[in-house]
């Protein structure tokens, strides 16, 4: 009965099925047409509409499928009919892969050999984006649809989830704080994710079993919201997800036993004399939040309670050695610890910036080796230590970052390509020369660029690394990932001067060096602080995270 079912459903929803594939053609257009500069206004116009149109194609023919035979009530003439309960979960499926799954795999395959990818690669990329995209999207779909009777009953019970989803999130950010969620915004919060996709394909899985096998709906709808706000609750200690990352890294770039760390003096800056208003603070935690970002929100509302007390900055110069010219090391954490003479702990804190920072020192003028590292301490938590002998102590967690491979191309109209990298061009406009690479399945996060003039002259080094150590895990609509540099060779105020100014662009070159992640490990600093003077103390506000 599988067939009969499909081609029912194919005579009522085959409009809307034709809608879905005809927005993915004309995504994969514009995708192909905005090239690697975006040079064409219609294909970006086209890009920023059609993303959020085709998840509401999806999302309705997912539902429309699952409504043509609703699992609850009692007027569906399928529950009299000789039904196996099984052919009607899989045909509803095969529907969903057929005209879903099957148009995106045709054509994002034929995107990736249109721009010069091999064949079984691509094939192999794009099978496995199907597959996430089944799982991770399409399956829990159903299992909320599926619990529904009609598009009333669906708008209903997913505003109810969204508003149980926020309240979770916000009640447990007013309790725990950043605490609540270890690994959220960090390097390894993929592992988080992974974990949740997970249980939203078990907790998915049961509802569809619970729906069409006991028709169960008040259980089903139960088990969502109790998914809802495990979501929020269950949450990787950040040591147990940083061991995981650590197993699952790469094994290059200097050993962490060669690495040596040592902080050679703690400076002490007050920042009292700079308090912020509550008007501010107030404005910050309303900007936060609109943006989602539950955990500045809160941290912003906490400083609007106690406006003439701000924190105090803790100056950490730290000494590396240990690593060749071309690694550095990524903080992915820092907590930092107040220990007195007899060992007793007087505070804890972790450092403000969640995402991983290149510990790579701000000017060419610093000394070698030598990257300075700012911790926040409450202004009431520093005036009750007072004048004691006190020991900054940080326990790190870090990451190498090695070269893998390094490239020469033009600094305009110039090309690479390379299984590291995929597909490299560089352009240029009056302010900067950049590049642009396309790369299918996992793409690097983390470049370096130097430009060079025809006479050996270059400009500073450009690092672009982003934050995120996941594999894999592809977008929905598309796995071309898309990445890129920019070398800036003019300052709009005249500030910077740049060696290579742009005047000899077509005889310039670019060193591209891709960096890859490499072995991850945790490493404890320990250093006695010092007090800076008064003066020093009001030339560095600090404020919280937006």
């Amino acid at each position: 009965m599988i067939w009969p079912i499909f081609k029912k459903d194919w005579t009522l929803l085959w409009p809307l099925a034709v809608l879905v594939t005809i927005i993915q053609i004309a995504f994969e257009w514009a995708v192909y047409e905005f090239g690697f500069f975006g040079a064409t206004p219609l294909a970006r116009e086209l890009l920023r509409l059609l993303t959020p149109a085709w998840y509401v194609g999806v999302i309705a023919l997912v539902v429309a499928v699952i409504h043509e035979d609703t699992i609850p009530g009692v007027d569906q003439d399928w529950l009299i009919r000789p039904l196996v309960r099984t052919e009607l979960l899989l045909a509803k499926m095969l529907f969903l892969l057929t005209t879903i799954c099957l148009p995106m795999l045709v054509f994002n395959l034929i995107d990736e050999l249109a721009l010069g990818f091999a064949l079984l690669p691509s094939l192999g990329d794009a099978l496995y984006k199907e597959a996430y995209l089944f799982i991770c999207l399409l399956v829990p779909a159903m299992a909320v649809a599926s619990a529904t009777r009609n598009m009333v009953d669906l708008v209903v019970l997913v505003a109810a989830l969204v508003i149980l989803y926020a309240a979770s999130l916000w009640l447990s950010a007013t309790l725990l704080g950043v605490d609540r969620c270890p690994t959220c915004d960090t390097s390894i919060s993929w592992l988080q994710h992974l974990f949740q996709h997970l249980g939203l394909l078990v907790g998915s899985v049961m509802v569809l079993v619970l729906q069409y096998y006991r028709r169960a709906t008040r259980a089903s709808r139960w088990l969502l919201a109790a998914g809802v706000v495990l979501l929020v609750v269950i949450q990787f200690p950040w040591n147990l997800a940083f061991s995981l990352q650590a197993w699952l890294g790469l094994p290059i770039g200097s050993a962490p036993v060669a690495i040596h760390i040592s902080a050679d003096a703690t400076a002490t800056t007050d920042g009292t004399a700079a308090g912020r208003g509550k008007q501010d603070s107030a404005r910050r935690a309303t900007q936060a939040l609109l943006q989602g970002d539950v955990d500045a929100a809160v941290l912003n509302l906490r400083t609007f309670r106690r406006p003439h007390d701000p924190p105090v900055i803790l100056n950490v110069p730290l000494r590396i050695s240990g690593t060749t010219h071309d690694e550095f090391l990524v903080v992915d954490r820092a907590e930092f610890s107040l220990i007195d003479a007899r060992g007793a702990t007087l505070y804890s804190g972790m450092g403000s910036e969640r995402k991983s920072v290149p510990l790579m020192p701000d000017d060419a003028d610093n000394e070698a080796g030598v990257v300075q590292q700012q911790f926040e301490v409450p202004g009431a938590v520093y005036k009750r230590i007072g004048s004691q002998v006190v020991s900054v102590v940080v326990d790190y967690s870090l990451t190498v970052r090695a070269v893998i491979s390094e490239h020469k191309i033009r600094a305009v109209d110039g090309e690479v390509r390379s299984p590291e990298v995929g597909i490299c061009q560089s352009g240029a406009d009056p302010g900067a020369s950049y590049i642009r690479c396309k790369q299918i399945g996992r793409a690097p996060n983390c470049y370096a660029a130097t430009l060079y003039g025809p006479d050996g002259r270059h400009n500073p080094a450009v690092h672009s690394c982003g934050s995120d150590y996941r594999p894999f895990l592809p977008a929905a609509m598309n796995i071309i990932s898309f990445n890129g540099i920019d070398l800036p060779i003019r300052d709009a105020y005249g500030v910077a001067h740049y060696e290579v100014d742009g005047s000899d662009l077509q005889h310039s070159y670019i060193i591209l060096k891709i960096y890859e992640t490499g072995q991850h490990f945790q490493r404890r600093v320990v250093s006695p602080m010092t007090r800076s003077t008064a003066s020093q103390a009001s030339a560095a506000p600090s404020s919280p995270p937006t």
